[in-house]
């Protein structure tokens, strides 16, 4: 792997042994969206970008992608708008000239808007009846503030702010916030050092200067544990998230160690509440615990998520609750270790088989500002975890007595009613 460094751009390429295929991953950071209006024009705004740029209008870019068998997709996520191209090495110069254009050119034409704009509500709507969405969003509300990334806007918060969202509000709102700026860059594929500086001065040319975006988060919210359940008509499948937050930051020295044992938890099939509440005990559909939304410039949490009937619903949960705290009080054991760190860097290994992963993994390492190395340290460190690191780990930041309880769909009569509920313990 090599870097090419330029004005306002960090760049890093690799060739790898596919014929005439090359994929490229840009990022830039923006600012994180503190309010629902925000993310709505955040969100609308990058929707556009692909939808006519420059002398291209919406029609010639669907055609001229089409014509050349190249993906092309951009995304918002965690501070960061995203570019994803996938294309031939022949068609690389002409592809170039039209992401710069759609990344500093996006026409965001009226109707554009609002076809985007209806496919959104749309989606919208369906959240509101979707007992997964409602139960995720009851718990990040809980644990983050509005300006945390993880935090979520409810779906009627987000529906009332699209009313008065307008294709010139969009428009605006990216040439304020979210034009390109401190590119970052991953090339991966059919491709030499020619390729490389080709594609880092023309978007070195394309990038405004300027200070870099800082993320400023808001610590996580300090509420005490509670039991809500969100009622939802019709619903008899519910679906639960139990979690709280984790003020630990990526470059902690116990993350690899508690990512690790968190996925020994509840990471896969073969994890400790796969085999305890639903094979064992068949209360669940699927059960599954992760670490999320941690990263280096914000803390996260530590979300456990159960979907079951309404039937089982108490004893689901009181079954999850019971095996999470013997999992923090026992630990894991060496047989698990070595299990997971083989499933874990496996997984890893399986990911960087594609040029598209290769691309999406350098490009996280340069946004995180780590070193390329840091492609075959991260497995090396995982490794050398021991049984007692990941055990203190689990010690240190889990606690089952500040777990929050959110969930939603058609329940029971006793918890049918909105608000707390009652622990039957």
């Amino acid at each position: 792997m090599e870097e090419v460094l330029a004005p306002g751009l960090v760049l890093r390429w690799l060739r790898v042994d596919v014929t005439h295929v090359v994929t490229l991953n840009i990022s830039w950071p923006v600012p994180l969206a503190t309010t629902p209006q925000e993310e709505l024009l955040d969100q609308m705004a990058v929707g556009l970008l692909d939808r006519g740029a420059g002398v291209w209008s919406e029609e010639a870019v669907a055609t001229f992608l089409e014509d050349r068998g190249v993906e092309l997709h951009f995304s918002l996520g965690s501070g960061y708008v995203r570019c994803r191209v996938r294309m031939l090495q022949r068609h690389l110069s002409d592809v170039l000239s039209l992401v710069v254009a759609c990344m500093n050119e996006p026409l965001m034409a009226a109707s554009s808007f609002e076809t985007v704009s209806a496919r959104l509500r749309s989606n919208l709507m369906q959240a509101r009846s979707r007992t997964a969405a409602r139960a995720s969003t009851g718990l990040r509300q809980h644990i983050f503030a509005p300006g945390h990334p993880e935090y979520a806007f409810s779906a009627e918060e987000r529906l009332v702010a699209l009313d008065d969202v307008s294709a010139s509000d969009v428009a605006r709102n990216y040439r304020q916030r979210l034009r390109p700026t401190r590119l970052h860059a991953a090339v991966v594929g059919d491709v030499n050092g020619d390729h490389a500086d080709r594609v880092a001065r023309v978007l070195s040319e394309s990038s405004e200067t300027g200070e870099a975006v800082a993320h400023i988060t808001p610590e996580l919210a300090r509420m005490d544990p509670v039991r809500v359940h969100i009622p939802l008509t019709d619903r008899s499948n519910l679906d639960v998230r139990i979690g709280h937050g984790i003020p630990l930051r990526r470059t902690h020295e116990a993350y690899d160690a508690l990512k690790t044992g968190i996925f020994a938890l509840g990471g896969n099939f073969s994890a400790r509440l796969m085999t305890t509440v639903r094979d064992r005990d068949g209360l669940t559909y699927g059960i599954g615990s992760s670490l999320s939304g941690v990263d280096v410039d914000w803390s996260g949490m530590w979300v456990t998520s159960l979907s079951l009937s309404a039937s089982a619903l108490l004893k689901g949960i009181e079954a999850t609750l019971s095996e999470i705290r013997l999992f923090i009080d026992a630990g894991i054991s060496d047989d698990e270790r070595r299990a997971v760190v083989g499933t874990l860097t496996g997984s890893a290994r399986v990911q960087i088989g594609t040029t598209s992963g290769l691309a999406q993994v350098m490009l996280r390492h340069m946004e995180r500002g780590e070193p390329a190395t840091e492609m075959d340290a991260w497995a090396e460190r995982i490794e050398r975890l021991t049984t007692r690191q990941i055990n203190d780990a689990l010690g240190t930041w889990l606690d089952a007595e500040r777990l929050h309880v959110v969930s939603a769909g058609t329940a029971p009569p006793e918890t049918a009613e909105p608000g707390p509920v009652s622990d039957p313990a």
